[in-house]
């Protein structure tokens, strides 16, 4: 019997087994960002000041989110991160209106049609958006789902 507040000698409770998540799934954020020793650093803040000019808001924790870093990307990057995702035929993957709103700010300001917007600037209708709209919105809300048989 164990002592409460100990650990299960299960595998799941064992240390060093954890799932990490696969930083390359999110290539419209580490595609951008340079890892060192501790830290990721962002590529155009490295290209654009000299190693003592770098701002402090450059240098992210190993440990900070994708979210974190994409939020300094659309606040300070916005026009060259956008132009590098869509040369580089990177989706921007975040369904956060802020996000939808820049990308088609940013293509209407190309002279572009943003294909995934209509006239009203909603996504336009399609079999795929739909379903992509049903999916966030099922895991956004955790939604349960029970069939009865």
């Amino acid at each position: 019997s164990r002592t409460p507040g100990t650990p299960r000698r299960l595998s799941h409770a064992a240390a060093g087994h954890t799932v990490k998540k696969g930083r390359n799934t999110a290539c419209d954020v580490w595609s951008f960002f340079i890892k060192s020793e501790n830290c990721h650093h962002c590529a155009f803040c490295t290209c654009v000041f000299k190693d003592n000019e770098l701002p402090g808001a450059s240098d992210f924790g190993s440990k900070t989110s994708t979210d974190i870093l994409q939020h300094h990307l659309l606040d300070y990057h916005t026009t060259s991160w956008l132009t590098k995702c869509d040369n580089q035929g990177i989706q921007v993957r975040s369904t956060q209106k802020r996000y939808q709103d820049a990308i088609h700010k940013f293509h209407l300001d190309q002279g572009k049609q943003s294909s995934i917007f209509n006239s009203t600037g909603h996504r336009a209708f399609s079999h795929e958006a739909f379903i992509d709209s049903l999916v966030a919105w099922v895991v956004a809300d955790d939604q349960a789902c029970t069939i009865h048989i």
